[in-house]
């Protein structure tokens, strides 16, 4: 029976508050409605509504009362999964409102979210979680902390308390962060030591440079990293799955977004073509070197190349790959050897050229046509330089920007806002 004691306007504001500040960030795009509507019949903490473009979502399974979120591209099931959590770990919160306090409040549990979001043992994941947070605004030696914790398995000898381990500074240097890490059992206690040897990351659903701890996470296993730029990253099942960076808590739907980066289009790119894109994106987006990316669409090539200086398309001759003999060029074509398929290139150097101080531009087949391109973007064009160039190859097909910070925001034609956008 719906407990009408639920339905306090003070609840809804403050639930309200919550979802704006942690749960949106989460899941950029998202927009709930400040009107609150009538409950449904069910239980759920979160339905879904609109061909899940739209969900209903509360924060008990009592409350008289939903709230709409909404966006242009539909939540997966997964999402949907994380909402829920959120909404079970965060509404306790409600009862205990204290005003000068419950941001901080709110950012104790999100741990806890995060961690039970993510496996079923949760409560180490939840503490390793908890400690690389503070290790993020520690230095040690005068350095920022890298470390890495796998949790899987039990010990089979005498092992110490992760917790106690912890306290102490030495161990603070016994993980880089990307290829050695500490294991630690689902008991809590410190097993082991891992160090991993050069792995075939090409196709893992996360950062390619952290490649070695996704495929650790297989099979159910989470990895907590803490990177030098003071961010948290929690993979599983081969995939990064969340991320604290620039102060808030980031959740990644990866097949999602590559799935809605076919814009809509009877004739979107194939799908081998935007997950290389979309990885890529992701590449750049944890090394911070900030870039663009611009995908055209058969047929539309010849309005985008220059083939003589006197021509007037978005990439100048100069820049061309196909036929310009500037250096830059030139350079690039001996770095990319035989091939100038996209999708061929090592993940590592599509990120490095992506780095370049101008556009990368792709052919709807994937060839590369112009990497570090100073493209010719109209005028009037709003925003900064990398949004103006994302905008100008959305026209032709789709733009990407990838901003120094880590955020990617993809355009498609003739729409003013990003389509999609994390990070």
């Amino acid at each position: 029976m719906i407990n009408s004691s639920r339905n306090t306007d003070v609840e809804k504001e403050r639930y309200l508050q919550l979802v704006n500040e942690f749960l949106c960030p989460m899941f950029p795009g998202t927009t709930v409605l400040v009107k609150s509507f009538s409950a449904p019949k069910s239980k759920n903490l979160v339905s879904v509504y609109e061909n899940g473009t739209q969900l209903k979502i509360k924060p008990f399974a009592e409350s008289s009362y939903v709230f709409f979120a909404w966006r242009s591209q539909p939540f997966s099931q997964q999402e949907r999964n994380t909402i829920s959590v959120f909404n079970e770990v965060m509404s306790i919160l409600l009862d205990q409102w204290d005003e000068a306090l419950w941001r901080y409040q709110a950012n104790a549990l999100l741990p806890k979210f995060v961690a039970k979001a993510t496996t079923s043992n949760w409560k180490v994941l939840t503490y390793v979680i908890t400690t690389m947070l503070e290790w993020s605004e520690q230095t040690y030696e005068g350095q920022r902390i890298a470390f890495s914790v796998g949790v899987g398995g039990r010990a089979k000898f005498e092992a110490p308390e992760f917790s106690k381990v912890v306290r102490h500074d030495f161990i603070k240097v016994v993980s880089n962060g990307f290829d050695t890490m500490m294991q630690c059992g689902l008991d809590g206690k410190v097993i082991g030591h891992v160090t991993f040897s050069s792995i075939d990351s090409q196709k893992l659903l996360a950062p390619v440079r952290y490649g070695a701890l996704a495929n650790w996470s297989a099979d159910g296993r989470p990895v907590v990293c803490l990177n030098r730029n003071g961010e948290v990253l929690i993979f599983i099942d081969k995939e990064l799955r969340f991320a604290k960076r620039r102060g808030l808590w980031r959740h990644f739907a990866h097949e999602t977004n590559i799935k809605q980066m076919a814009l809509g289009s009877t004739k979107p790119f194939e799908l081998t073509i935007r997950k290389a894109v979309y990885l890529t994106a992701l590449d750049v987006a944890f090394s911070r070197s900030g870039g663009c990316i611009g995908l055209v669409k058969n047929g539309k090539q010849a309005l985008m190349r220059s083939d003589k200086e006197s021509d007037k398309g978005v990439v100048t001759v100069r820049d061309n790959l196909q036929n310009s003999s500037d250096i830059k060029s030139s350079t690039i074509r001996a770095l990319l050897g035989d091939s100038r398929d996209f999708t061929s290139v090592d993940r590592r150097l599509r990120q490095e050229l992506i780095a370049l101080d101008g556009a990368t531009v792709l052919h709807h087949n994937g060839q590369i046509q112009a990497v570090g391109s100073i493209l010719r973007v109209p005028g009037g064009s709003t925003g900064g330089g990398r949004t103006a160039a994302a905008k100008c190859l959305s026209s032709f097909g789709m733009g990407i920007k990838i901003s120094n910070d880590g955020y990617v925001e993809i355009y498609a034609p003739g729409d003013p806002k990003p389509r999609i956008a994390f990070g």
